[in-house]
């Protein structure tokens, strides 16, 4: 997967870091989860998510922060394919912004 380029999506972004982190280009995985997250902020606040849908994505957030903190990169990898992403799919437009 190649870097998405400014004009791919939140989800795009978050995925391109997974990938990174699973194939041991740290560099490259930090670089993306810090583009998807400050595409993030903008994306929550222009959106009306519900609070218990916002609730699930801190919290994922948080773990996701937890265990790259650890270093664990495959964890954080896990973190936002498998929970993270499906909850940024419900949000309105996560797909376009």
């Amino acid at each position: 997967m190649s870097a998405p380029t400014k004009n791919h999506s939140l989800i795009d972004h978050f995925l391109s870091a997974a990938h990174h982190a699973r194939t041991g280009n740290y560099g490259d995985a930090a670089l993306e989860l810090d583009t998807a997250v400050q595409k993030l902020q903008p994306a929550l606040t222009s959106s009306n998510v519900p609070q218990s849908l916002m609730s699930k994505l801190m919290y994922s957030l948080e773990t996701m922060y937890a265990v790259q903190k650890q270093g664990d990169w495959v964890a954080t990898a896990d973190v936002i394919e498998f929970e993270f992403v499906a909850l940024l799919r419900q949000i309105p437009g996560a797909t376009s912004v």
